[in-house]
Parts: structure tokens; C-alpha cells; sequence
């Protein structure tokens, strides 16, 4: 039995011997043949250098056409073994595989050490990947990480190391790791972290771009989104390098003194320019590559390196609408080029041999070339020929510019030589062309290529020094997008901070109906002074309104920059106490849950300027006392002297001010003596609106009481000292037959200068009045002070001034009883909200909480412009990013592999900010800016258009305005122009247009340096500089979709809105029980509303959408909402 046993075991052992010795030689075999026979096509270095040279194209929406590609060859910068530094080549070993030039591919005791590593610390902390593995990985496109991926990779790092010398293998490595965008390789790291070449770089630099290799983002200050995100990667980056130097310590390569020297120095980082296609469209899609979510995508399918991934990436750029932008853009720029600055034939010669990289390469229609002039026809049909002759691109092409090619330059020519309503003649159009000679060179746009007899009509242009961008959103995804004249190197609808002058108002009406105010509530249009934080502000007004209170609508409708700031002022004036209690409470403006009230008083004074003093104090009770009089005053028929104290300052530091007037300065761009007279009447006016303070009026009620009494021989009985100075004089109004008790005269008044002995005679007068029961009290407490509040009147003021000063004394003085009653509380949380709405609105821009903000004091980018647009006509914002970035992803659609898999699809999130009920009122202004405002350029130039004939000739006949949305905006010194808006696409089901299907744009003009765009009387403002451009860039969308096409246009030609009264094409709007009220077309006040007047003459075809009850008597009570933009 034992003996069987044996025998059995035996054969066992040698049939195992022998199936371990089959499976070595089929192994064996396996390996020579996989490796070193037939390793395939893959490794070959035909195959391997196409790899490294292997394109990722972008494509527009359409999935045809390309915008461009990354990665080729020029961003790669090749270099060769021998031209890698010793330098990098040590530290990458240190950093990533030190024996490497001794393993076989495989680092098995690295993989061991790696494995009791991470099993020790009980995650993934150390690789045992080796640089051969790692560059088959990233040639041979490892797709995911499964085990059968993974022995794959083993097999392609197997037939690198028998197929390569050591040192290639390191030179494919060196050439294909990611650096940033569209940037790989150790050539583009250099130029890109250090403005170097290779040979240039120095150990320490080396050593960086060595341990960054891995996690290139992670460690790139150039990518971050701010100054502190920056620092955190140098940081990383020092400590990065510093263990890779530590690792070259440890390996000998460096000695001990070295490494110590290397420690104590800083990696001087200087950006320098990388390769790559000049496009601002592919720029933004390389920094949407660089996004979390996309990088977390890639590494899941394997890529690290797209440089050699052949991705596709697909953007939501529409390809006709793209390239109608940027031709418009560029037209309009000509255009107002010209307006500003002329066209000088030999001033222009000097400037175009300045240029370099202007104009396009290719022809096609729409392109701008510089071409030569080769011949002159001044004739009744005149006709410039043109040699389109280019270096390395069109060569032996001529075109003509011919007169509808002209027409336009000498229009806008005239318009600048004489004045802006000069229409030309045509020796206007002969005297131009007499400037031309042979030889000089023009620049030209492409208006229609022949094919048939290879003719091409120019139109003569000028290469502007002006610059704008224009950019379009449709579900808050990019559809066009143009960052200036050549739309390449900066990208101004992006990077380019402006002000945007009062295409930023839109922003506090928002905040206003969100807290409360109604588009018909009447707003204080009169010059005024707003006093915030012992600071005076004047905003003056951009053109003069007759109107003293506008509506709100009709405040953005005219851009009303006085109304707009009162607005802002008193933003928080609609407010219950309990909402005002939750306003502040969401800004942190109130007390925090583990903040002590020392605490919280010491946030307030130090950290924001609320100091709650005795002068505080007053300003306060002043205010309350106003309010509360309003009732009284009313009824006692006094109805003018509380206007007047409406608008009454406290008149705390009015001496400071007055003080500061002597110092005003006027317009740089305005000639001397103009200038020296805008200053004199812009002083007279502040002036004027410093006198009516409540302090001031104090003062001349003091003089009139001891007056008083020493004009009734009470002098001894009287409490009122003589004054040091008298302020006021006696006037007598003839024309109204009152007294007046005041500093100065009246301008144009009929006011009779008085002296005390007048004042004598009148109390005395030769008449029974004399008689009458306390008719020197009733003379005296009848005086006006100022000719404006009567004496009487400002007692009863000052009484409950003094009142409300004691009560509210007698409160802690940082309770939220008193901080409710603070002017420059209310005003902090009215301008805290209005920019925390704009962050709401995903700006990331720094917006300063600060008065002027409605006149565009601050800069932001046209993108959040846009942004902002989109979320207050249809109630949400977009994003398509997760982190704290301007929202990259929002040009990408999606990215394939190579074999057409999508591996990244943006996930897009509406986040709704705007109630409903503000998205309806917000959309009725800015249709009303259009119609009736400072956007009727776009109300009389964009129609619906048709490619089909037919539809085409119906739509002109019926020649129907579309109801576009939109705002102007003029910084200050017309320093730029813009305008942005919607228009609404087509809703077929209810036969009419919707925001929801509509584009939302923008669009700006201005100098980069920020110089006035102004030309004597030619003033560029939103209106005539960036609406034209928007205006053109509206029609093309309209055409390229065939929104008409949509439509039935005979029903809505004769269609009616029950709600507004309006005809044909109609903006559809939900019902939200809104009233459509009839107001004056001066003032946007309804009709019935204004004081006395039942006239609605003025108010034709003017509505503004309201949320309140119609009273019996015709007016309107709005009905106050309280929705701030957190609890949507």
C-alpha cells in the first residue's frame, strides 16, 4: 500500500515537473513572440511618433466644422536625449523611478515596496509604476484601470524596454507628459512655468517640472482662480520639489551641500507664452480642460495626456451665428473708428506698417484683408481696385471696392468732420477718393465672392484702435463668442473688466421688486445728495429730465441715473421690521449666533462703519420725525413743504462738503472755457442742494426768533442769543404775496429784498389786521425759510426731532431697534444685498457696495453682464461647473475618445434666483427700454428675416418689431458703451416669443486704455455705440434660426394680449393676476395716479406691467411682496 502510494506521488511530481516546464516554454515562447517576434505595429517609432504627433480636434456645435485643434506638433516642441538636461533626467528618476536604467521595464521590488506601503498605511500612498509603464500607458491609451488594462500595459512596457534603448524611452517620456491646456513636454513646461528653452533651465527648475509631472494642475500658479489659490501652489510646489531634491540626496545625485543650496532658493516662475491656435474660442475650451470634473473624467478612462489621446471635444458654438458676430463686430468697430477719429490717408499709411498679425489669412466672404491699391476710377461709377496679394496665403487676388463699398466710410467721415446729422453728397464721396494714390495700403472686408468669374467686391474699412467683444448664451451654454477685432490673444468678452455704465441698473430694480417696491412706485428724480458714511455723493444725470419723480420702469426705461441712485438709497424703505430683521440676518449684517453684543458692536464700527453716535442718532430721529409727519402735514393742506422735507437733508459735515465743491473738476475731453462753465454751474447746483439741510434751517429759525423778539420789543424776555453772524435776509414774494426768511435769493424769483424796518411796518400795518387775534404769531410762524418750509412748520419738526432723539437715546445703541432706524445701516444692507444678488448671479468679479454702483462704478466681464441678463429675464442662472470658477464647461458640449465614446458630458444645473412675479416685471422694463427708451434703435431695426422667399415677403409685409428685451449702458467720461438684452425665440404652440427659447446678449466698445470715446460733438454712448452692434448681431440670429419660419404670421399680425393690449408679435408671459397700467409717457407715473391729473393724453401706447389693485378711483395701490433672491 505504501508502495502505491510512493509510485503515485512519484508520477504526480514528474507530471507537475513537466507541465511547469510546458508552461515555462509556452511562456517563454509567448514572450518572444508577443515581445521580441511580433510586438505588433504599436511600438514601431512610425507608429509611436504619430502618436506624439496625434491631433484632438475641437469642433463647433454642429460636429462638422472645426474651430480648431490642440496639441499638434508646434505645441509639442520635440526635443531629443541629448538636448534633455542631465539635471531632469535625474530628478525624474528620483521623483518617479529610480532604476529605471536597471529594471526591465518592470520595478518588481519598487511594486513591492509600494504594496507594504500602502498596506501599512492603509490606502493608496506610493506607486510602483514605472516610467516605461507610465509612457505605455499614456502611448498605448490604457482605457481604464482593470486588471486586463493593467497586463496590457505590462505587455506595451515589455516591448518598449527590448524594443528601445533605455534613453528613447526616457525621450518619448519627456515628450508627451501633460504641462497645461494645450501644452506637453519638457520643451513647453520650460517655456511655459519659466520662459526658457530647455538648455536654459537650471537644476531647481528642472526639479519642479520633474515632480509637477504627475499632477501638472495641481501645482500650476498660472490656472488659479485668484491670488491665495496661487500662493497654495507655490507652496505645493516648493514642497513637491523639495522632496524629489530629498530623493536625489538619497541617491547620490546631488550632494549635501547642493541640496541645501537648493532649499533656500525660490522656483522663479515667469509665464511665458506657449504655441497654440489663435482662437479666444480655443483658449476658453482650454480652460474648461483643465476643470475638476473633466480631469476626474479622463482619468477614469486612462488619459492623463490629451496631447496624445485623440479626443474629440464638441462646443456649443454655433458655427453661422460665430462667424456673423465676429464680422459684425469688426464692421461696427470700422465704423466707429472712423466717427471718432477720421480717416487720414497719410496718417493711416504710417499706422498700417505698424501692424503686425491684423487681418485674416483665408478668403471667404466676410474676411478683412490689408490689401495695395493698384488703380483709382473717380468717375460717376468710382471703383478702387485692390491687390489682395499675401505672403504665404492669397497670393494674385484682386478685388474692387465699389460705391455701396464706400458709402459707409464717407458717411461716417462727414458725420466726423462736420457734425453727427450732416448726411453726405457726392462731392463728399470725389473729394475722398482724391486721397487715395496708387501704393497705398487699405483695409478691406470681403462683401461677395464670384466664383464663376473669381470677382470679389470689397468694402473699404479702417483697422481700429477701438476695440469691443460680444458674446451670446442660450440655455446658459456659449453660443458665439468674439473678445475683439482679430479675436485672438486677449479675449475681451471674457477677461476684459469695463464698466458697463447703466446696463448695470437692471441689477437694483431686481433687488428693489425682490424687496418690495412695484415698477410704478415714484422715485425722487430731482438733483439731490446722498450722505453715506460721512461721504457726499451727487450723481448727475445724463441727459436733462423735466421730471422730477419717475416711476421705476420709466427710471431704467430713460436711464435715470439720479432716480435709480434714490432708489438704491432707500432700497430697504419698503421693508416690515421682521423682513428687515431677515435681510440682515442673511447678509451677516446681524448679530451671529456666537458673537456677544461687544462683539457684534465692534463688527459693526470697525469693520463695516456703523457707528452709532449722537450724531447718528439725529440723522435718525430726523428721518423718523419726516415720516411720521407726513399724515399731518397732508391734512393741514402743507402737502409742498413735506416734499420739500422729503428731500431734506440732516445736514451733519455740510461744511466738509461745501469745502470739497471748490475742488470739482470737469471733463478732460471738454474744451477750457466749456469745461470752466460746466464746473461754475455744477458748483451752483450743489451748492443749492447743501443749503436745504435741517441743521441749516435750524440756524435761520434761531436768527428769526431772536429777530422776532426784538422786532416785538420782547428782546429782554426772549431766550435766543444774537447769532455771531446772521445767515438769512427778509424777502418779500410780490407774485405770491409771502414772506420769506432766507440765505439768497431765488434765481428768477420776484422776491423783494427787506429790512428789519419793513418788517416793523408790516407788523404794524395801517389796516383792521392789526386787530385780528395773534396776528404777528400767525405773520411770524408763516415765514418761509428759504422761501420753501414755514417757520411754524420747522417747530414742529424740530419738537419731534428732539422726541425720537430721546426715545431712541434712551435704546442700546447697537440694539436692532436703533440699527433699523440708521441711515447708513439701511443704506449698508440695501448696497450689501444688491451685490450679493450679483454673486447670486454667479459675477465673480469684486463688486464694491458703494452709491454709484447703479451708474456702473464697478467693472465687470460681458460674460457676467450676460449672465446677469439671462437670470433676471428668465429667473435662473446656468452653471455647468462645480468649483469657483467663471464657468469654463459652458462652452463644452461634450468630449469623445477616439472611438466616438462620449467620456464627458457636462452636467448643467438652473439654479433659480429670480421669483416669477420680478422675472415678469424686470422683463417689462427692459421691453419698454426698446420701445420707448434709450434702446429704440433696436426696436426700429430688428425684423424677422427668411431665407424662403416666400415667408421673406410676408414677413416684410407686415414689417411686425420683435419684442427684444435690453438695457443701454454709458460709463462715466464715455469711457465705454454697452448694451445687453435678449431676444426671445419662438413659442409655436402659443404663437408668439418666449425667453425661454431666446439668446441672451451682450456687447461693448471702448479703447483698451480706457481713453473717452469722444469727438466733438459726437459723444459714443450704449445707444450709438454698442446697440448698432448688438442691433446687427440680433437680426443674424433671427435669420440663421428662421425664427419667422416658425410663426403663423397672418394670425399674429391681427392677434391681441388681453393683458397688455398689444399686437402682433407679443412676448408670451404667464398669468401672475398682473395689470396692465396705463402711465404718462413723460414720467411712467400712471395716469390717475399723479397728483391732480386725470389726463391721459400722454400716455399712448405706454403701459407698465404692475402687481397692484386698481382703487375705485383709478389709481393703483401696489400690492408688496417680500421674495429675496434666497428663498427661490
Amino acid at each position: 500500500m505504501k508502495t502505491d502510494t510512493k509510485h503515485m506521488l512519484k508520477k504526480l511530481f514528474y507530471a507537475t515537473a513537466v507541465l511547469s516546464g510546458l508552461t515555462i516554454i509556452v511562456s517563454l515562447c509567448a514572450f518572444f513572440w508577443l515581445v521580441v517576434f511580433s510586438p505588433g505595429e504599436q511600438v514601431k517609432q512610425k507608429n509611436i511618433e504619430k502618436i506624439l504627433s496625434m491631433e484632438s480636434p475641437v469642433y463647433y456645435s454642429d460636429g462638422q466644422n472645426k474651430i480648431g485643434v490642440y496639441f499638434q506638433e508646434a505645441h509639442r516642441q520635440y526635443i531629443q536625449y541629448d538636448e534633455i538636461p542631465e539635471a531632469f533626467i535625474d530628478a525624474i528618476i528620483a521623483a518617479e523611478d529610480n532604476n529605471f536604467f536597471k529594471h526591465f521595464g518592470v520595478d518588481i521590488p519598487g511594486v513591492m515596496r509600494a504594496m507594504l506601503a500602502n498596506i501599512k498605511a492603509g490606502k493608496i500612498v506610493q506607486g510602483g509604476s514605472t516610467i516605461t509603464q507610465q509612457t505605455a500607458k499614456n502611448l498605448f491609451k490604457r482605457k481604464d484601470r482593470s486588471l486586463k488594462s493593467k497586463l496590457t500595459e505590462l505587455l506595451h512596457a515589455l516591448r518598449l524596454e527590448y524594443h528601445y534603448p533605455k534613453e528613447k524611452i526616457m525621450e518619448f517620456y519627456a515628450n508627451q507628459f501633460y504641462v497645461s491646456g494645450n501644452g506637453h513636454g519638457l520643451g513647453v513646461a520650460a517655456q511655459y512655468y519659466f520662459d526658457k528653452t530647455v538648455a536654459e533651465m537650471n537644476t531647481l527648475e528642472c526639479v519642479f517640472i520633474a515632480g509637477s509631472v504627475q499632477r501638472p494642475n495641481y501645482y500650476n500658479p498660472f490656472i488659479k482662480g485668484d491670488e491665495e489659490m496661487a500662493d497654495l501652489a507655490i507652496k505645493r510646489a516648493k514642497q513637491r520639489s523639495a522632496y524629489v531634491l530629498g530623493q536625489m540626496l538619497k541617491l547620490g545625485m546631488i550632494s549635501r551641500g547642493a541640496y541645501e543650496d537648493y532649499m533656500e532658493q525660490e522656483i522663479a516662475f515667469k509665464q511665458g507664452q506657449m504655441f497654440f491656435p489663435l482662437n479666444t474660442l480655443m483658449d476658453f475650451v482650454k480652460k474648461g480642460l483643465s476643470a475638476p470634473e473633466v480631469e476626474e473624467a479622463l482619468a477614469a478612462h486612462g488619459i492623463d495626456n490629451i496631447a496624445t489621446s485623440g479626443v474629440r471635444i464638441y462646443t456649443t458654438v454655433e458655427k453661422e451665428l460665430q462667424d456673423q458676430a465676429f464680422y459684425g463686430l469688426r464692421k461696427e468697430l470700422s465704423r466707429l473708428s472712423i466717427r471718432l477719429k477720421g480717416y487720414m490717408h497719410e496718417e493711416l499709411q504710417q499706422y498700417y506698417e505698424g501692424l503686425v498679425q491684423a487681418g485674416d489669412r483665408d478668403l471667404h466672404d466676410g474676411a478683412f484683408f490689408f490689401g495695395t491699391v493698384t488703380a483709382i476710377d473717380i468717375s460717376a461709377n468710382p471703383l478702387i481696385t485692390v491687390s489682395l496679394g499675401k505672403p504665404d496665403s492669397i497670393k494674385n487676388l484682386t478685388g474692387t471696392v465699389d460705391r455701396p463699398g464706400l458709402l459707409p466710410v464717407v458717411d461716417s467721415l462727414v458725420k466726423w468732420e462736420k457734425n453727427r446729422w450732416t448726411e453726405p453728397g457726392e462731392q463728399d464721396l470725389q473729394k475722398f477718393l482724391k486721397g487715395f494714390k496708387v501704393g497705398d495700403k487699405i483695409f478691406v472686408s470681403v462683401r461677395q465672392i464670384d466664383r464663376s468669374n473669381n470677382s470679389i467686391l470689397l468694402d473699404l474699412e479702417k483697422y481700429p484702435e477701438i476695440q469691443g467683444g460680444l458674446i451670446g448664451l442660450r440655455d446658459g451654454t456659449i453660443r458665439f463668442m468674439v473678445g475683439g477685432m482679430e479675436n485672438r490673444f486677449f479675449n475681451r468678452a471674457v477677461s476684459a473688466k469695463r464698466p458697463m455704465g447703466s446696463a448695470i441698473k437692471p441689477l437694483v430694480y431686481t433687488a428693489a421688486i425682490q424687496l418690495g417696491w412695484d415698477s410704478i412706485d415714484e422715485l425722487d428724480n430731482d438733483r439731490n445728495l446722498f450722505v453715506y458714511q460721512k461721504q457726499a455723493y451727487f450723481p448727475r444725470p445724463d441727459h436733462d429730465s423735466p421730471h422730477k419723480q419717475v416711476s421705476m420702469s420709466w427710471a431704467g426705461v430713460h436711464s435715470e441715473n439720479v432716480a435709480t441712485v434714490w432708489l438704491l438709497y432707500h432700497l430697504c424703505d419698503q421693508l416690515t421690521p421682521a423682513q428687515f430683521k431677515e435681510l440682515i440676518s442673511h447678509l451677516d449684517l446681524g448679530p451671529r449666533d456666537d458673537e456677544s453684543h461687544a462683539g457684534y458692536r465692534q463688527r459693526l464700527r470697525d469693520t463695516l462703519g456703523i457707528l452709532v453716535d449722537k450724531e447718528q442718532i439725529y440723522r435718525a430721529a430726523f428721518r423718523q420725525a419726516v415720516i411720521n409727519l407726513e399724515a399731518d402735514l397732508i391734512f393741514s393742506g402743507r402737502l409742498d413743504e413735506y416734499q420739500y422735507l422729503k428731500k431734506m437733508q440732516y445736514g451733519a459735515d455740510f461744511e466738509i462738503f461745501l469745502e470739497e465743491i471748490e475742488n470739482l473738476e470737469g471733463p478732460e475731453y471738454v474744451e477750457e472755457t466749456r469745461r470752466q462753465r460746466q464746473i461754475d454751474a455744477e458748483k451752483n447746483i450743489r451748492q443749492q442742494i447743501l443749503k436745504n439741510n435741517y441743521l441749516h434751517h435750524i440756524k435761520l429759525s434761531q436768527e428769526l426768533d431772536f429777530l422776532r423778539a426784538s422786532l416785538s420789543g420782547k428782546l429782554q424776555l426772549s431766550r435766543t442769543a444774537a447769532p455771531e453772524m446772521f445767515l438769512g435776509r427778509f424777502y418779500h414774494d410780490r407774485f405770491n404775496d409771502i414772506f420769506i426768511y432766507a440765505s439768497a435769493p431765488v434765481e428768477d424769483a420776484s422776491w423783494q429784498m427787506l429790512s428789519p424796518a419793513d418788517i416793523q411796518k408790516e407788523l404794524r400795518p395801517l389796516s383792521f389786521a392789526r386787530f385780528r387775534k395773534n396776528f404777528q404769531d400767525n405773520f411770524w410762524n408763516n415765514i418761509l425759510l428759504e422761501g420753501k418750509v414755514s417757520l411754524s412748520t420747522l417747530e414742529t419738526l424740530n419738537k419731534a426731532v428732539q422726541a425720537e432723539s430721546e426715545y431712541l437715546s434712551s435704546l442700546p445703541p447697537y440694539s436692532f431697534e436703533v440699527l433699523s432706524l440708521i441711515p447708513d445701516f439701511r443704506v449698508l444692507a440695501g448696497l450689501r444685498y444688491v451685490t450679493a444678488l450679483g454673486r447670486a448671479f454667479n459675477i465673480k468679479s469684486e463688486l464694491e457696495p458703494v452709491l454709484s454702483f447703479p451708474l456702473g462704478s464697478n467693472v465687470i466681464s460681458l460674460l457676467e453682464t450676460a449672465r446677469i441678463y439671462q437670470a433676471i429675464t428668465m429667473g435662473h442662472i446656468t452653471l455647468s461647473s462645480s468649483d469657483n470658477s467663471i464657468d469654463e464647461l459652458a462652452i463644452i458640449d461634450r468630449i469623445e475618445n477616439a472611438e466616438g465614446e462620449t467620456i464627458f458630458e457636462p452636467v448643467r444645473k438652473n439654479i433659480k434666483v429670480v421669483d416669477a412675479r420680478t422675472n415678469l416685471a424686470l422683463s417689462d422694463i427692459l421691453e419698454n427700454v426698446v420701445k420707448l427708451g434709450t434702446g429704440r434703435y433696436a426696436h426700429a431695426n430688428v425684423r424677422l428675416h427668411s431665407r424662403d422667399p416666400e415667408i421673406e415677403r410676408q414677413l416684410k409685409q407686415f414689417n411686425l418689431p420683435v419684442p427684444i428685451m435690453g438695457k443701454t449702458g454709458t460709463a462715466n467720461r464715455f469711457t465705454n458703451s454697452a448694451f445687453a438684452g435678449v431676444i426671445p425665440g419662438p413659442d409655436s404652440g402659443q404663437n408668439g416669443f418666449a425667453t425661454k427659447n431666446g439668446y441672451t446678449v451682450a456687447a461693448y466698445v471702448g479703447f483698451d486704455n480706457n481713453d473717452p470715446m469722444v469727438r466733438n460733438n459726437t459723444h459714443i454712448t450704449g445707444a450709438s455705440g454698442a446697440l448698432p452692434v448688438w442691433t446687427r448681431m440680433a437680426n443674424s440670429i433671427l435669420l440663421e434660426k428662421e425664427f419667422g419660419a416658425e410663426l403663423d404670421l397672418v394670425d399674429l399680425a391681427f392677434s391681441f394680449d388681453p393683458i397688455t393690449g398689444q399686437t402682433g408679435l407679443r412676448l408670451i408671459q404667464p398669468d401672475l393676476e398682473q395689470k396692465s397700467i396705463p402711465v404718462n409717457r413723460g414720467n411712467g407715473l400712471p395716469v390717475r395716479a399723479q397728483y391732480g391729473s386725470t389726463d391721459s393724453a400722454n400716455s399712448t401706447n405706454a403701459k407698465v406691467l404692475s402687481f397692484g389693485t386698481i382703487l375705485p378711483s383709478g389709481e393703483v395701490k401696489p400690492n408688496r411682496t417680500f421674495q429675496p433672491f434666497w428663498s427661490n
